[in-house]
């Protein structure tokens, strides 16, 4: 006994040490370290005191057996018994909150992750940014300085259209001039042929006078005719000249117009280009300051971009760092999970052993009602009112516009019909007992008590609690009731309320087969 005792406080240093070691990976946050520190001196105080109770008695009912008759083992049994279902709800408690905290842990990394994810997400944004605002930032100073460029080449065509200005004035003024002189050279060739034409009348009047005069008029008459023809070329030369003169005098018209047009085009041109080389200047003012904002924002956007980074780089970390807790987190409560368990078979060797164990009552009740449901199910194969097929059908039909789902298969009508009377005389057995149903090995629960199958009122949170008929309690606790096969199986748990209960099943067969189990739900006795 002192050796399976050392190895006992052995054993509970080192689950001691792997509990403690569960401290140094809740990131050093002092409220984690607390509860963990709380969860391992109670996780011990309970294993020593399970251990001690179990050893010690069994001990004392053994030296006693003797001396004191079968009467007060009998008692010592009982005391084991009821220490065993302390212990058994201590242990649902502390797998619970290991549970809880696991789950705590498991949404705790999945976060993280989802951080990482949008952390990473967030920096290589950032980075598409600070390249972006790089690149805008280079064509702004682009565009400075084509702005520049174009300002500096806007005034030299401004400069160049002015002179073009003062040419054309200076063109427009020449011309007018030419057209004044045109107006009189044609003044002059007006008089030159007023005056031929009075010669040619005087050459005339000269020739008729010499006829006249005969003989002594004839080389008077030779000089008259030579004045005329004279005269006469005078005419036609004046003719042309004035002919060419008045060409000159519409095309230094036409000329002038033009200039004087194309004068007033160029002032207008002039005008605008003023305009372009101040909307020039301002495009570069603007694009300097814009210019210089860009670079502000690429400084500070390729700032942020390395913070996010290693923020990144942090939570990646960080996340890895969760991981390896999170695995030694499953490892802990895999062994709590195994010491629950243990303390199960415990408890239902006991409820074996002691006849008179406040929980054998609860077996008998459900071991009666499991064998009410056997000659039931047996009876029905036997009439033809179900088959086998239909008994052992793992079909389930969802009904459709319910909330929470509920399932139909072929024996359900059956049992909604035949099960309420067993069902509820064994809730009447017992003040402790809060259900007792018949559920197959996947959870499903055809028929649940008369409490629990209240009319649906479509509100879904009450239709939960009020209505659970036809619905499958496929959790762990609601998986094992109808799938084991021993001779009872006593779970022990802890609801999201806090509540405890306590949860015995047993196996039910039907033509030596296994189709599920009869399952009492009750409160601590």
């Amino acid at each position: 006994m002192k050796h399976t005792r050392v190895g006992f406080l052995l054993i509970t240093l080192g689950l001691a040490l792997v509990l403690q070691a569960l401290t140094l990976w809740l990131l050093e946050t002092p409220w984690l370290q607390l509860l963990c520190n709380l969860v391992i001196v109670a996780a011990i105080v309970l294993l020593n005191q399970w251990y001690t109770a179990r050893n010690d008695n069994a001990a004392e009912v053994q030296t006693n057996a003797g001396a004191a008759g079968q009467a007060d083992a009998n008692s010592r049994l009982a005391d084991v018994a009821k220490n065993s279902g302390s212990n058994a709800i201590s242990t649902a408690e502390l797998s619970h909150t290991i549970t809880s905290l696991n789950k705590v842990l498991h949404n705790s990394v999945a976060r993280l992750g989802n951080a990482v994810r949008n952390s990473n997400t967030v920096s290589e944004r950032a980075q598409d940014i600070y390249q972006f605002s790089s690149e805008v930032a280079a064509a702004g100073e682009q565009t400075l300085q084509i702005s520049v460029t174009g300002q500096r080449q806007v005034q030299q065509l401004t400069a160049e259209i002015a002179e073009m200005v003062k040419e054309s004035r200076r063109a427009a003024t020449t011309v007018a001039g030419l057209r004044d002189k045109a107006d009189q050279i044609l003044k002059v060739t007006d008089v030159i042929r007023s005056i031929a034409d009075q010669t040619n009348l005087l050459a005339l009047n000269a020739a008729i006078e010499s006829a006249r005069a005969g003989e002594h008029g004839r080389g008077f008459a030779v000089v008259a005719d030579e004045v005329r023809s004279l005269a006469a070329r005078t005419s036609t030369a004046t003719v042309e000249v004035g002919d060419l003169v008045e060409a000159i005098h519409q095309e230094t018209t036409s000329a002038a117009s033009i200039m004087d047009l194309l004068s007033e085009q160029v002032e207008r041109q002039s005008a605008t280009t003023g305009t372009m080389v101040t909307q020039l200047g301002d495009i570069a003012g603007q694009a300097e300051t814009m210019e210089a904002q860009l670079r502000n924002i690429a400084s500070s956007v390729g700032d942020n971009q390395q913070d996010l980074g290693e923020n990144a780089q942090l939570l990646t970390e960080v996340e890895a760092e969760l991981l390896n807790q999170q695995q030694q987190m499953d490892t802990v409560t895999s062994q709590a999970t195994g010491l629950e368990a243990q303390a199960e078979q415990l408890l239902a060797l006991l409820v074996e052993s002691d006849e008179n164990s406040p929980h054998r009552q609860i077996y008998d009740i459900a071991r009666h009602s499991a064998d009410r449901v056997e000659a039931l199910l047996t009876a029905a194969l036997q009439s033809g009112e179900l088959t086998e097929a239909q008994l052992f059908s793992r079909n389930y039909t969802t009904v459709a516009g319910v909330e929470p789902k509920k399932f139909e298969t072929p024996y359900t009508e059956f049992f909604d019909r035949e099960l309420p009377r067993i069902q509820e005389a064994a809730v009447e057995q017992n003040s402790h007992v809060v259900f007792a149903i018949t559920t197959d090995p996947n959870g499903y629960v055809a028929r649940h008590n008369n409490a629990f199958n209240q009319p649906l009122t479509g509100n879904q949170q009450q239709d939960l609690v009020g209505n659970r008929s036809r619905r499958m309690f496929d959790d762990k606790t609601g998986r094992r009731c109808g799938s084991h096969t021993h001779k009872l199986l006593l779970q022990t748990y802890k609801r999201d309320t806090g509540e405890v209960m306590h949860d015995l099943s047993v196996p039910i067969h039907v033509n030596g087969k296994h189709w599920g189990g009869f399952r009492i739900g009750y409160h601590p006795l």
